[in-house]
């Protein structure tokens, strides 16, 4: 699974088997940023984030997906999404994505 390293922000990587699995699991602890994949078992990623996002709004999201076909859905850029946001497997260089987590992480209210 993808794994950042990302020096100054703690974190750690969740592998979940269903989109309904990952909301269990985000309400189980507080994330900042989420990486979601398109192709879930279950709820696919674009429902998965609609649903996390009306439970937590600040939480940023990354869509990191395999079809070269993808194209953002209007219901994610009404929640702020941008093209941006989404990376095509494989990759090579994860500069980009950390960049982009950090990036959306920064954007969080002061806890």
């Amino acid at each position: 699974g993808l794994q950042l390293n990302i020096p100054l922000f703690s974190g750690f990587a969740v592998g979940t088997s269903s989109g309904e699995d990952a909301l269990i699991i985000l309400a189980e602890r507080e994330f900042d940023v989420a990486i979601i994949d398109m192709r879930l078992p279950g709820m696919n990623g674009n429902e998965l984030i609609i649903r996390a996002n009306q439970c937590w709004p600040d939480m940023g999201f990354v869509i990191h997906t395999g079809s070269t076909e993808y194209r953002l859905p209007q219901g994610l850029s009404d929640i702020g999404l941008e093209e941006s946001h989404v990376f095509l497997k494989p990759m090579q260089d994860m500069g980009e994505i950390t960049q982009l987590v950090c990036q959306l992480a920064k954007r969080l209210p002061k806890k």
